[in-house]
């Protein structure tokens, strides 16, 4: 959408604020698109100076980065074996095997259970176990720690009474 400038404020308001200009954000209708970043810039003005079939050469250039990219997959899948054996040291023998066999998807799996279930109840009850969750736990933890607490006062009492 065009912006008139030779408009009055008046006019302008009026052309600002109908509802075909509404559907689009201001900023959108006032700011032109800002350029590209010097990064997307060079890296475009790369891709066409690589060329394709009719432009000749370049072909070597792409060799020569796909052997770097290799390489940094490689070094990065090293890192990523080393950082699991590193974590798991000293993890039981059968939560290892558990965690590098089928951990993840039984996580996905039950993430996207709890997803199917909350997406198939109304958005109150959702959220209304939600907030009931978040205040129970606290609430039973408190109630848990006063209880070893007074636990805890009964058997240092009779320490000092015995």
């Amino acid at each position: 959408m065009e912006l008139p400038s030779t408009l009055p404020p008046s006019d302008l308001r009026r052309h600002l604020f109908r509802p075909s200009s509404l559907r689009l954000p201001l900023r959108s209708i006032l700011l032109p698109p800002p350029p590209l970043p010097p990064s997307k810039l060079l890296a475009s003005k790369r891709i066409r100076s690589i060329g394709g079939r009719g432009e000749g050469g370049g072909g070597g250039l792409v060799d020569e980065n796909m052997v770097v990219l290799r390489r940094r997959i490689r070094e990065l899948q090293s890192e990523e074996e080393n950082f699991c054996d590193d974590r798991t040291a000293g993890w039981m023998e059968w939560e290892q095997r558990y965690y590098g066999s089928s951990y993840g998807s039984d996580v996905c799996e039950a993430v996207g259970l709890l997803q199917a279930l909350l997406l198939s109840t109304r958005p109150a009850i959702a959220v209304g176990v939600g907030v009931a969750v978040a205040a129970g736990v606290p609430a039973a933890g408190v109630i848990i720690f006063v209880q070893i607490v007074g636990a805890l006062g009964s058997i240092l009492q009779g320490i000092h009474l015995g």
